[in-house]
């Protein structure tokens, strides 16, 4: 391929993400989640797939400054999101973990971000596409973070 082809290719590829993305067709974040930030949402996710769970823990994942995390644990806490316990191992770390409004919230959020993928699945026309694009998807994902 050209180079002219492989910008062309990926000028294509630009502008139906945006396209997709302004068609709100890949949003998941559910309306009543009381305006949860991406990094609010990051937060989630990453509690949602851990079963214990430290801020120091969470801070390392994220990468971002103590204090960004500490103001956004703050908000999902008066949201009734989360909460914060002292760890019984070390008196100076504290647990995070969602509570029932939490979970429910991220339930919630895991069925919108289900119908999306099976959306984005049928709009392709076999099942060879569709293997296909997820074993593309993984390919992309293992590349970009490390994670095999």
């Amino acid at each position: 391929m050209s180079t002219k082809t492989r910008g062309d290719a990926l000028q294509s590829l630009i502008a139906a993400w945006h396209n997709l993305l302004f068609s709100r067709k890949l949003e998941v974040i559910p309306h009543n989640s009381e305006k949860i930030t991406p990094i609010e949402n990051r937060i989630l996710m990453y509690i949602f797939s851990r079963e214990h769970l430290t801020i120091r823990d969470l801070s390392t994942f994220l990468a971002i400054p103590n204090a960004t995390l500490t103001n956004a644990i703050d908000r999902l806490e008066k949201k009734n999101i989360i909460k914060r316990s002292i760890c019984a191992d070390d008196k100076r770390t504290y647990n995070i973990e969602l509570t029932g409004d939490g979970i429910s919230l991220l339930e919630d959020y895991s069925r919108k971000e289900t119908a999306v993928w099976k959306n984005i699945l049928q709009a392709l026309d076999s099942d060879e596409q569709r293997e296909q694009f997820i074993k593309m998807i993984v390919t992309i994902s293992e590349k970009l973070t490390g994670d095999k």
